[in-house]
């Protein structure tokens, strides 16, 4: 056990972790004014200040937008714009083999290209339809 000084001209004793004392002490904790409390006391105002703090975080994550609705939308557009770049590729790809295959450079890598494109843009077109619905009740057009 060490002895500390806490404010003006009063000591306090505090125990050394590992020591009898401290094994003991444990149940108690002293106040500023000197007065003896059970560590069951302090847990009342815990359990308050818990309380507090989730409904002030409550109401920060009611003030605050999730998010979820960002990040949906980024992820149709992203999605929107792979299968445009597949559509075009995979396109490209099979007139460049038709070509190399048939002899008839570059007709068919252009035409596939093409035909690719318009596949990529009715895909686009489609997805967009499903993601535009009907306006929301309020809101003015």
């Amino acid at each position: 056990m060490r002895v500390d000084r806490f404010g003006g001209s009063h000591y306090v004793a505090t125990a050394v972790a590992g020591s009898a004392v401290s094994k003991g002490a444990n149940r108690y904790l002293t106040s500023a004014d000197g007065n003896r409390m059970s560590k069951d006391a302090g847990r009342s105002d815990l359990e308050e200040l818990s309380e507090r703090l989730e409904r002030a975080r409550g109401e920060l994550r009611g003030d605050q937008p999730t998010g979820s609705t960002d990040g949906a939308a980024m992820g149709a557009a992203m999605r929107m714009a792979t299968e445009l770049i597949l559509a075009v590729v995979v396109g490209g790809a099979i007139g460049w083999f038709l070509d190399d295959w048939l002899g008839t450079r570059p007709w068919l890598l252009i035409l596939f290209f093409l035909l690719g494109f318009g596949a990529g843009l009715k895909n686009l077109f489609r997805a967009a339809a499903k993601t535009d619905g009907p306006p929301d009740a309020g809101e003015e057009e």
